[in-house]
């Protein structure tokens, strides 16, 4: 069985890299070396910390070279919502109750 806990500590990494301005090539080895300890404790979910990343040329190669490549359904859920947040839940039977009070 695997570990996804990895995709926290990735995600945060990856931002405050960024936020700290290193360049590309000195974020890609550091996250690279971060991705390669990370499967090393079983991380096996990080195609989606990849799929969060995809407008972070560093994070895409930082998983590159471990074998991760961008696949479809990362490029097609692009976008969509911002890295590492869930869609909004909506309750089906509060919005049923809305439309009998009206």
């Amino acid at each position: 069985m695997g570990w996804n806990n990895g995709n926290p500590i990735f995600d945060h990494m990856a931002l405050k890299l960024k936020e700290l301005g290193l360049d590309e090539k000195t974020r890609t080895e550091i996250l690279a070396t971060l991705v390669e300890l990370l499967q090393d404790q079983d991380w096996d979910t990080g195609d989606e910390s990849l799929a969060d990343g995809l407008d972070d040329p560093a994070v895409v190669e930082a998983f590159r070279r471990h074998g991760i490549e961008v696949q479809d359904w990362m490029t097609d859920q692009a976008g969509s919502e911002e890295p590492g947040e869930e869609p909004p839940y909506e309750d089906p039977e509060e919005e049923q109750s809305q439309d009998i009070a009206h």
